[in-house]
């Protein structure tokens, strides 16, 4: 088992080393920068973005790993496949493998999309299992561990630290989900806070919106619908407007009431 195990994590070593080596060295999810190791250059502290490259198909890489010509997207395993490869690893009681749960008064419409992103989570932290049982049989092995200089180790980091970094991107999607789903007011909570900084700052940004949503009122009209101002205009206004202005009412003085 542990022999297997360990050839399993080389293949698995050898397979991505290339592929994740190269990524990092991408601008496009790290924008490294290679130093200008030139003495000559007029600016010392000039830095060149690291150029975007691909590494095209030979003979001995379809050859060894023929599984990297397969779709990804369109490539499932079967039940029992996946479970030997999962359950086939130990778990590590420093890992926590159970996403948080969602609260039990959710509505039934919210549990239905949380709980395929909870099963996408869970599925992603199993992932790990292989990963971290490949460093245990290294330290186990007496091996001298340089995660800065040992590229399978380099390798397994990286894949380790994707994996995380996806399955934190689908718990913000959680909340942001059940934020949205019930319309709580305000903006969903951020469970990493932007390396961008907003020229406001979110909570008074949302006030200062809501004060003057608030502040804003429709506008009443006091104008005369336009049939009524073309009557009045032509002569034709209705009669109890020609009474109140042919036949004003007598006006009655004090003296006369005090004689009533």
């Amino acid at each position: 088992m542990e022999q297997e195990l360990i050839q399993l994590i080389k293949d698995l070593t050898n397979k991505v080393n290339i592929l994740y080596k190269d990524r990092e060295r991408q601008g496009t999810s790290h924008e490294q920068r290679m130093n200008v190791q030139n003495s000559d250059v007029e600016y010392p502290h000039l830095r060149v973005r690291a150029p975007a490259y691909e590494v095209e198909n030979y003979p001995e890489l379809i050859e060894k790993f023929p599984d990297m010509e397969d779709d990804i997207f369109r490539s499932p395993l079967k039940d029992d496949e996946r479970k030997e490869i999962v359950y086939g690893y130990p778990k590590f009681k420093v890992v926590n493998y159970q996403p948080p749960p969602l609260n039990d008064t959710a509505p039934t419409a919210v549990k239905k999309v949380d709980g395929l992103l909870y099963s996408i989570k869970q599925s992603l932290a199993n992932i790990t299992r292989p990963i971290d049982q490949y460093r245990h049989e290294q330290l186990r092995s007496g091996r001298t561990v340089d995660p800065d200089n040992d590229e399978d180790i380099i390798a397994m980091e990286s894949i380790r630290r994707l994996i995380t970094d996806l399955a934190s991107s689908i718990s913000q999607s959680r909340v942001e989900n059940i934020h949205k789903s019930l319309e709580f007011p305000g903006k969903a909570p951020q469970m990493v806070e932007p390396t961008v900084k907003m020229i406001y700052e979110e909570e008074k940004f949302e006030a200062l919106l809501a004060t003057k949503k608030k502040a804003v009122k429709p506008k009443s009209s006091r104008t005369r619908p336009f049939r009524q101002r073309q009557q009045l205009a032509s002569g034709y206004a209705p009669a109890t407007a020609q009474n109140q202005y042919t036949n004003p009412a007598p006006k009655t003085t004090l003296q006369q009431q005090n004689s009533e």
